[in-house]
């Protein structure tokens, strides 16, 4: 095929050669194109010419030699146009592309039921948008412009060398045909053709409902549609915080027969809400021409939140209080079980966390049993609280109770008591409780009588407490048994105590002072002489013993301590008596009343002699003479309204020189009237004092004295002494005065 283009190229028709027959002859264009065809035939087919043919053979084999010099032709392709693909079909939008491929641009490119665009957009139009004149590797994409199919054609001029073959393409009802062989260059066009369909178009409505109580407050929502057809669709957002309602979208001109699968890839929850999601992933199929639509569900609540409930016990009084009981009360609702902690719980924090509370939620802690008991007081804190509980919260609320130890009571009783109770005087009780003293003292005025209390409260427990009387109430004239301090108590918190303290009043005891005289011209040789005091029947040890030869003189003996009101006798009960020596007892067997805190005193004579008269002493140098005795008369007189009532009543007459001593005792509650002793053989000139030492006087009566106390005994005669004792009741004794301190 070279050759014969070659032999095509440089001789008929495109050239005019040969024009002559090698012997120089011209040649008719018969000829020529014979001379031609005749070389072809040479090289398709090994065709000679007999030699017969004389010239027009030479002819020939000068052609055919100048072809086999020349050598073979190469030949250019052959012209060539297409579009690709044949046919495309797909939803009523843009289809394509389609790509025109030429080896001799331009192409032509008209479309039919359709505009054509150089971009998928279907934005960018191609020439008019029915024709254009394009370049290899064009693409096309078309848009309907109503009906459901579109053709697009494409037309190219070619330019056809010669020696191209042309053979049977089998569109005859033949088996074959001659082949042809294109003798010189022309131009030849070439139209191809590709179609659309336009696929009726289905739709995809999503729609996505919000719910719940947490509907508003959810995150942000996205919803993807996936479709087989490989057509990136846009996802559907639903912003967070999107209030209850629903929201849809439509997906159009999706092919039908498309499978979608729709997904919610974000489902809004948070940390604060959660989510429930109905009809998520639901796989669909597209209808021709119809609508599929996926609902989704989504119910939004809230997570739900903690409350936690710390306690705090403290306080000296931890540890020993009751039950305690704290109720929660959220939106209306108690939470159940409540917190409770039990009795004596020590000192710390306990915490009890309420969990899963609906949201948002109004809380109050109330604590309805604090712990407080009879010996355990609180301060609460904190209860009553409101404290709000949000999504996911876990919120606090503290209680704190302080315990303390409730205050204890103590009375203090003092008991008076006793024959002289209401005469003592001031009283003073002194408490300490753990080392500090209670203000102020408890204070109780002179003269007081019965059960006097004062009552100490809020005192700081446990407490031990010690109740001392520090001033008994004890006078000059008054003596005090005390019964009951110091006194220790102990008082447990919020509890009492009582301390009672006894006082027994009486009078002081009195002392009893026993003055013996021994007198006599023997004083000094008698015996031992012995007095015995009883008082009130019992008798006062030891006896007051005198021993013998004791000289004249005095001698004095006190019993102490002898209770106030005792009736005490005195009696001699040795007297010093000998067998030659006589004495006369003077005072012995008298009885006296021993007032309080005084000294009674009761005198008793003893005088000795043999029995013979008694002598005057001799004189003395100087001295007056005494040559005879004389007597004494002393003559006593009870008198007043109260002569009746006096007490005992004694009288001493000691007369000097020698010394003579002489006791008179008057018995009490006697008279009124006047009672007269003599005393016989007393030296004349003696002088004689006569003192009354016990004068009747009492608690209640009062007493005057009055009369002559000295006298001198004349010789061979006698003088008298009359005294007289006028009684009296005593006023009343004046009311203590207030004591306010």
């Amino acid at each position: 095929m070279g050759y014969v283009a070659r032999l095509l190229n440089d001789y008929y028709p495109n050239t005019s050669e040969p024009s002559t027959f090698p012997d120089g002859a011209p040649m008719d264009i018969n000829q020529t194109a014979a001379a031609v065809q005749a070389a072809i035939w040479f090289f398709t087919d090994r065709y000679v010419v007999n030699t017969s043919m004389g010239e027009f053979r030479g002819a020939v084999v000068a052609i055919v030699a100048h072809v086999i010099s020349q050598g073979p032709l190469v030949q250019p392709p052959p012209p060539s146009l297409t579009i690709t693909p044949g046919s495309v079909s797909g939803p009523r939008r843009v289809l394509g592309p389609f790509t025109v491929s030429t080896n001799h641009p331009p192409a032509t490119v008209t479309a039919t039921g359709a505009n054509m665009y150089s971009n998928a957009a279907g934005t960018n139009e191609l020439g008019d948008g029915t024709t254009a004149e394009v370049h290899d590797g064009q693409q096309i994409w078309l848009r309907s412009t109503g009906p459901s199919t579109a053709e697009v054609q494409a037309t190219s001029t070619a330019t056809v060398p010669s020696g191209n073959v042309y053979l049977y393409d089998g569109n005859a009802d033949v088996n074959d045909a001659q082949r042809l062989i294109l003798a010189r260059t022309t131009e030849l066009k070439t139209t191809v053709r590709a179609t659309a369909e336009f696929l009726p178009f289905g739709k995809l409505i999503v729609k996505k409902t919000i719910a719940g109580p947490a509907a508003g407050h959810q995150g942000a929502v996205v919803i993807r549609v996936k479709c087989d057809d490989g057509v990136k669709r846009r996802p559907v957002v639903i912003p967070g915080g999107t209030h209850a309602g629903t929201t849809s979208r439509t997906y159009r001109h999706i092919v039908a027969g498309t499978e979608c699968t729709v997904t919610e890839t974000r489902n809004g929850a948070t940390t604060t809400v959660t989510v429930a999601v109905r009809g998520d992933g639901q796989e669909v199929t597209i209808p021709a021409g119809g609508t599929k639509t996926v609902q989704i569900r989504d119910i939004y609540r809230f997570v739900p939140g903690s409350l936690l409930v710390r306690k705090t016990v403290t306080g000296l009084g931890a540890g020993m209080q009751g039950k305690v009981i704290i109720r929660v009360k959220c939106n209306g609702k108690y939470l159940t079980p409540d917190f409770v902690i039990g009795a004596r719980a020590p000192a710390g924090e306990r915490t009890k966390q309420f969990d899963g509370i609906p949201v948002p939620a109004t809380c109050t802690v109330t604590e309805t049993a604090n712990g407080q008991t009879s010996a355990v007081s609180v301060d609460v804190e904190g209860s009553g609280q409101t404290v709000h509980v949000g999504p996911g919260d876990i919120a606090e609320a503290d209680v704190r109770d302080t315990y303390g130890l409730r205050p204890g009571q103590l009375e203090v009783n003092k008991t008076i008591d006793g024959p002289l109770a209401g005469h003592q005087g001031e009283v003073v009780i002194h408490t300490v409780c753990n080392g500090t003293a209670l203000t102020p003292d408890f204070v109780i005025s002179p003269g007081a009588t019965g059960v006097q209390s004062h009552i100490y409260s809020d005192i700081p427990t446990p407490a031990t407490c010690v109740v001392t009387e520090t001033v008994n109430g004890a006078t000059s004239a008054v003596s005090v048994e005390v019964v009951g301090s110091p006194r220790t108590v102990t008082i447990r918190p919020g509890g009492s105590g009582a301390a009672t303290i006894g006082d027994t009043y009486g009078a002081r005891p009195g002392s009893l002072l026993v003055t013996k005289t021994i007198a006599g011209p023997l004083a000094g040789h008698q015996g031992p002489i012995t007095i015995h005091v009883a008082c009130n029947g019992a008798a006062l040890s030891p006896n007051f013993v005198i021993a013998a030869g004791t000289p004249a003189g005095t001698v004095s003996h006190t019993f102490d301590g002898i209770p106030a009101g005792s009736v005490c006798t005195v009696t001699e009960t040795a007297d010093g008596a000998t067998a030659t020596i006589i004495v006369t007892v003077t005072g012995a067997g008298q009885s006296v009343i021993i007032p309080a805190a005084k000294v009674v005193s009761v005198s008793l004579m003893d005088v000795y002699d043999d029995g013979s008269p008694v002598k005057p002493a001799p004189e003395e140098p100087g001295s007056p003479s005494v040559d005879a005795t004389g007597s004494l008369t002393l003559t006593k007189t009870i008198a007043g309204p109260a002569a009746h009532r006096h007490g005992r009543i004694a009288i001493l007459v000691t007369c000097g020189g020698p010394v003579f001593n002489f006791t008179f005792v008057i018995p009490a509650n006697t008279g009124p009237g006047s009672l007269t002793r003599h005393f016989v053989n007393i030296p004349s000139g003696s002088r004689c004092t006569v003192t009354e030492t016990a004068n009747g006087h009492t608690n209640t009566v009062a007493v005057v004295v009055s009369g002559s106390r000295t006298v001198t005994i004349p010789a061979k005669g006698s003088t008298a002494v009359h005294l007289t004792d006028r009684f009296a009741v005593k006023p009343p004794r004046p009311p203590a005065p207030p004591f306010t301190g």
